[in-house]
């Protein structure tokens, strides 16, 4: 009986590992590169907020937390940038992708940067980053993080 009970352990705990295993491909063409965008939980920011990601100025999609998503592109030099209340100084990056590269952009909210008090109102920005994370890393960070809609 001891013994069902801990082969059933045993795959209840294999069932559950390998549904939160999640794969992140590379691109469908291999002749592109593919960009994650990711959010990982804001743990400081009590009000969940979306933040818009570009590329080279143009709108590919927006970010809340525990989301991600991903563009396929052509091989070269782009400018990812994220929406920001105000300037900060890792809302603009550029970045290089290869043929058939997978790359990992993790965005990330900036907790009381820019907070103020006027007239005795507190003003609390939304501001965001982004940094290219080792890839490694970042499917660890993405384990659980839904697509982004």
């Amino acid at each position: 009986m001891k013994r069902i009970f801990l082969l059933t352990l045993l795959g209840i705990a294999i069932v559950a590992s390998s549904a939160l295993a999640q794969t992140f491909p590379g691109p469908a063409n291999p002749t592109q590169a593919r960009i994650y965008f990711y959010r990982t939980e804001d743990i400081a920011n009590q009000v969940v907020r979306w933040t818009g990601v570009f590329i080279n100025g143009q709108n590919v999609g927006s970010l809340g937390a525990r989301s991600y998503f991903y563009r396929d592109v052509a091989p070269g030099t782009y400018r990812i940038s994220v929406s920001s209340d105000i300037p900060y100084q890792d809302q603009y990056q550029n970045i290089t992708v290869a043929a058939n590269s997978t790359t990992f952009v993790r965005v990330f909210s900036v907790p009381g940067y820019g907070a103020t008090v006027n007239n005795g109102q507190l003003y609390w920005p939304s501001v965001f980053g982004n940094h290219v994370t080792d890839p490694a890393i970042a499917q660890a960070q993405m384990a659980g993080l839904s697509p982004a809609q």
